[in-house]
């Protein structure tokens, strides 16, 4: 075997192997893609969501509240809106609002609760009446309902 003959052996083997090489760079480079590719996991997990429209604006927050978790619909300022949702093992709670105008349904260990207050500041309330820390008067009823001013005064109770 002459000189050119060889030479032109080894150019071959040497394009087989630049070949090899090639696939093989290629198929490790399909199965890294595709491992960096992670299927997406059937539970996310966050301390806090927050839902936002096409323009950024806040709509909705999914958060943590102490020992629970909290629900808020925010308005158009991105403040507290319509309905607000929380849960802990304290009190759960259900608040409708519309401008100062609110109705809170609450549950504690002391039993349910139902406020409304409008846009003055007057409330009422049913079941435990607390007004400024003071429990109803305990005469064992399990419901009470209290009308207060808009500085916290109890107009009217009862029982």
């Amino acid at each position: 075997m002459g000189t050119a003959e060889r030479l032109s052996k080894i150019e071959r083997e040497v394009r087989h192997w630049r070949l090899a090489a090639s696939i093989l760079a290629s198929i490790l480079g399909v199965v890294f893609l595709a491992g960096a590719q992670a299927p997406k996991p059937g539970v996310i997990e966050a301390k806090d969501f927050v839902l936002v429209d096409d323009n950024g604006v806040r709509k909705a927050e999914l958060k943590n509240w102490g020992d629970g978790s909290q629900l808020i619909f925010l308005d158009k300022s991105g403040e507290i809106g319509p309905i607000a949702l929380s849960a802990s093992p304290d009190i759960s709670a259900i608040v409708l609002s519309g401008g100062r105008n609110r109705v809170a349904l609450s549950v504690d260990h002391q039993g349910p609760q139902l406020m409304m207050a409008n846009d003055s500041g007057f409330v009422a309330r049913i079941g435990d009446a607390k007004t400024n820390g003071n429990h109803a008067p305990a005469n064992g009823s399990a419901l009470s309902i209290a009308l207060a001013d808009c500085c916290g005064k109890v107009l009217w109770s009862a029982p």
